[in-house]
């Protein structure tokens, strides 16, 4: 017979811990753990998703991906003696991915735009357009743009998780500060603004060449090197001194941006008496 005398030197094992977090979180923000056990002067150790570890009470874990999310594990040590585990479960959700698609090249105002963007990860259940200027709706997926001069677009979404993410979309306008117009119809033979067709834009600029032709394709007015809103470059709808009758004509024109680009118009204007 062998007897064998020891003694319980840690007869109290450390409570197992509560955990908690402040999960659900969105992809990105800081996943927060908290660890609090009944029993005074304890470690604790932390365990979960992709290797984690940590020596702390609360860790963080900044700008968290959504591979975080899981089951996370710790325990309270004392004494040498470690407790029952206590866990939570973690979910980082996904943020929405928004593409507007690349800016567009540069084009004469005014323009018409549908926006169209594409959208994962929803589904989607608020959309903020900023700014508001000239769209047909501000919460809708698929506003239309009428743009004027260059903007910024900028689509801010959120999904049903609370999540959010932005994309935005830049249209660059020519002659932004000198917006070029063509009216599409004028009468010669009453006074007032439309007695002359002319070239307009809110500023001056030059036109290099103006061309007005028939509908066989004839030739009928030109002029080159002059002023925008000048009524004696404009056509006041007489060929060789004679007055033509009301019909459609097209023209072209070349107007010179102030930066020195050149913008080509083309179009057809209906003469009316």
């Amino acid at each position: 017979t062998i007897t064998v005398r020891f003694s319980l030197v840690n007869p109290n094992v450390p409570a197992t811990p509560n955990a908690s977090s402040n999960s659900p979180i969105c992809e990105g923000e800081t996943l927060k753990l908290f660890a609090q056990s009944l029993t005074t002067n304890v470690t604790y150790a932390w365990t979960g998703p992709n290797n984690y570890s940590s020596s702390l009470q609360n860790p963080e874990i900044v700008n968290a991906g959504v591979n975080r999310t899981g089951r996370y594990k710790v325990v309270a040590k004392a004494n040498s003696c470690v407790s029952d585990t206590g866990y939570v479960d973690v979910v980082v959700n996904p943020n929405p991915i928004v593409n507007l698609g690349a800016d567009p090249a540069p084009f004469l105002p005014p323009a018409t735009q549908q926006l169209n963007p594409q959208i994962t990860n929803g589904p989607i259940s608020q959309y903020t357009w900023t700014p508001t200027t000239n769209l047909s709706c501000t919460n809708c997926p698929n506003p239309t743009a009428q743009i004027y001069s260059s903007i910024t677009y900028r689509l801010t979404v959120r999904n049903n998780n609370g999540c959010t993410s932005f994309d935005e979309i830049r249209f660059t306008t020519l002659c932004e500060r000198s917006i070029v117009y063509i009216p599409n119809a004028f009468v010669p033979s009453v006074g007032g603004p439309n007695a002359v067709f002319k070239i307009k834009s809110v500023a001056p600029l030059t036109v290099k060449h103006f061309r007005i032709f028939n509908k066989w394709g004839e030739l009928i007015f030109e002029r080159a090197n002059f002023p925008t809103n000048d009524n004696a470059y404009g056509w006041d709808g007489r060929v060789n001194g004679t007055v033509v009758n009301p019909d459609v004509f097209v023209y072209t024109a070349e107007v010179l941006c102030e930066n020195g680009t050149p913008i080509f118009l083309k179009g057809n204007v209906t003469l009316l008496r």
